[in-house]
């Protein structure tokens, strides 16, 4: 109801909300202050009138609404737009003088009635369709969030009104504080479908003895080497070079992103802080992307190809055609990288043997058993074996000269897998922004969608999106050791704010990450046409040989292979580090890097697997000998990676940004 206007009514004052608030303006850089005020007050009101009210602001030009007592009030204090003036309960200002919560609920009252008067000086040249006043949207609410969540805290005691000549203070009641949160957070991180599956194959070492936690412990150096792919020339930034993001990133960056999605992956192995460090990608743990440490083919078919040493020296140098790399070994009919890689492998087995049974031992073990089992995933391996007993396969190589005529080749390493694997996990991370929610956690937690956020926009070009965030998670911090936090209603507002400040960021950030994967795509395409089995000199790539995916037809052939290789060299392993040194794992494992015309181990495999099911096995044989068909399955991956980049687009592309938008067009993030 009006106010009384009785001269005998006490005087009621208070400029604590416009002080608050010209501090906030004063403190606020311009576009960060319209884009919160946007967010309190609507994308409808002109950016100028946002402008406007921060110069005033500053020039002290804003003037005080009236504070009036009510008698008969409907509310504790809200704004009358008839008298343009802020109405108090006076019960409600008594009761504040003589109970702890009650000046804290007239505190919040009030800043909500001061927010709804920045509403009507706001909008009162926005023409706004006429709603009944249950249907109109609550500024006061939006900005007494926003303001607690980013203005200055008023401290315990604060006098933020004068009622008949009293102080009206704040005191805040002795609360609870927030409650703790685990420091590290969790995840499973599922595998990519259909895959070749290095963790599956090494779930056969518990037959041999070593425990669930040694296999997962073993599997972490062999997972280091499949993510150590994405750091490719291609999309690594030199040190010294300027940002370029995203279509660059520097190897800090993609060392981050790996950690953090290690962390997804292994988070049963980082369940104490001490874990944790051991587990800790870092640069020197990850590398960078090698072919040596994947027994793939080193060759770079491009005219205009650079020195991968001239990004950073931990890259091999780079190979073309007529490189030493490339030419075969007539006794061992294998190219010289072939016997480069198995050294590599060799040299982890004897660190593995050196270290123990240690985290770091087993981690070594892990990665020497990377390129032994990719020696028969990516390899023409299976296909000599079939040829061996006279199945007209598909080499995928013409006859060179060597002891065997057709040698042992791996292909030429696209990227695409690893690119569309990491892809994969961190845009579905980013698109949790979008339904982002505060929740109460101790200072200093970052969710994944965050933590990926301050990896990605460190590389941004313009500092702004990263200090916007960094910004946003100080306020955050704030709050959530603030028992108050509630009774400002402030969680609804928060629920948005991320996505309202950030989403030019995260779109370009989703784009560059959408975009890796399309470049790899087209690389696929371009390499993928040509046929090395007719044409001397060509390089078969490695979408061509890979074995990865369920729907080759030798994939189970090439899994059978190297679960037994992988479960002798795990045997001798698992003995060495019990203290029996017969055998050297290191020699077993280098056994099993033949052509398969120097050894007969195999036959038997292969031969149990023609027999299993020969109707099954002719069809599959048949198949790998039919180029066409066989294109026509790498075409169904590339369709089925197509398909998913399609998805992460649609779903990037319904993000909801009109903030930004707005924003943008007078701030954009350069």
């Amino acid at each position: 109801m009006p106010p009384e206007n009785d001269a005998n009514t006490p005087l009621l004052e208070s400029t604590h909300a416009l002080e608050q608030l010209r501090a906030f303006a004063l403190d606020t850089e311009t576009s960060l202050f319209i884009s919160l005020f946007m967010s309190a007050f609507g994308t409808d009101v002109p950016v100028e009138v946002y402008l406007k009210l921060q110069a005033d602001l500053h020039e002290g030009n804003l003037a005080n609404p009236l504070h009036q007592v009510a008698t008969q009030p409907d509310a504790a204090a809200r704004f009358d737009e008839t008298t343009h003036a802020i109405l108090v309960s006076e019960a409600a200002i008594e009761q504040a003088r003589t109970h702890d919560y009650e000046s804290v609920n007239l505190h919040a009252a009030m800043i909500r009635a001061f927010g709804e008067y920045l509403s009507s000086i706001i909008r009162q040249d926005v023409d706004t369709p006429a709603l009944e006043p249950a249907e109109r949207p609550s500024h006061g609410v939006a900005y007494a969030a926003m303001i607690f969540f980013c203005g200055s805290k008023t401290a315990d005691g604060t006098a933020f009104a004068t009622f008949a000549g009293d102080e009206i203070r704040l005191t805040r009641p002795n609360l609870e504080p927030a409650p703790q949160k685990e420091p590290f957070s969790a995840g499973d991180g599922g595998g990519k479908p259909g895959s070749f599956g290095h963790e599956s194959l090494e779930k056969g070492l518990a037959s041999i003895g070593f425990t669930d936690e040694e296999r997962r412990s073993i599997y972490f150096g062999n997972w280091l080497r499949d993510f150590s792919q994405l750091l490719d020339p291609k999309l690594v930034r030199h040190p010294d070079a300027p940002k370029n993001f995203p279509a660059l990133l520097s190897r800090h960056a993609l060392t981050q992103l790996v950690d953090l999605l290690a962390l997804k992956e292994f988070h049963d192995l980082q369940d104490t802080p001490e874990r944790r460090s051991a587990y800790t990608v870092k640069p020197d743990m990850l590398g960078v992307y090698r072919p040596s440490e994947h027994i793939d083919n080193p060759l770079n078919p491009a005219t205009d190809a650079s020195d991968p040493q001239a990004i950073d020296e931990d890259f091999e140098p780079l190979v073309t055609h007529g490189h030493a790399l490339l030419e075969v070994d007539p006794h061992r009919s294998m190219p010289a990288y072939i016997a480069s890689a198995a050294r590599y492998m060799h040299e982890k087995l004897i660190d593995a043997m050196q270290a123990g049974n240690t985290i770091e031992g087993r981690r070594y073990f892990g990665e020497a058993l990377h390129v032994l089992e990719d020696y028969f995933a990516h390899s023409n391996f299976v296909e000599l074996c079939l040829r061996k007993r006279q199945h007209d396969v598909l080499p995928w190589i013409t006859r060179a000269e060597c002891k065997h005529g057709l040698p042992v080749v791996t292909g030429m390493f696209g990227g695409l897998d690893v690119i569309a694997s990491i892809a994969e996990p961190v845009s579905k991370i980013l698109f949790e922004v979008k339904t982002l929610d505060f929740k109460r956690t101790s200072p200093g937690y970052r969710s994944e969608a965050e933590q990926v956020l301050l990896i990605l926009l460190e590389e941004h070009q313009s500092d702004k999106p990263l200090t916007w965030l960094k910004t946003y998670l100080e306020w955050r911090d704030e709050a959530a050791a603030d028992p108050l936090f509630g009774l400002y209603q402030a969680a609804s507002w928060l629920a948005g704010l991320p996505l309202t400040l950030l989403q030019n960021a995260i779109n370009t950030t989703l784009q560059g990450i959408l975009g890796w994967v399309g470049d790899g795509i087209d690389e696929f395409q371009t390499l993928s046409g040509h046929n090395p089995n007719e044409i001397a000199g060509l390089h078969p790539t490695h979408s061509q040989l890979a074995k990865d995916h369920d729907t080759h037809p030798f994939h189970e052939l090439a899994v059978y292979l190297a679960t037994h290789a992988v479960q002798e060299v795990g045997r001798s392993m698992y003995q060495y580090w019990q203290g029996d040194s017969e055998r050297d794992p290191a020699s077993v494992a280098m056994g099993f890097i033949l052509h398969p015309n120097d050894d007969d181990w195999h036959d038997d495999i292969v031969a149990a697997w023609e027999a299993m099911d020969r109707e099954r096995s002719r069809r599959n044989i048949r198949l790998g000998s039919n180029l066409g068909e066989l294109a026509e399955l790498q075409a169904q991956l590339e369709r089925e990676e197509q398909e998913r980049v399609r998805v992460f687009g649609e779903s990037f592309r319904n993000a909801p940004n009109s903030v930004s938008d707005i924003i943008s067009n007078a701030f954009p993030f350069g």
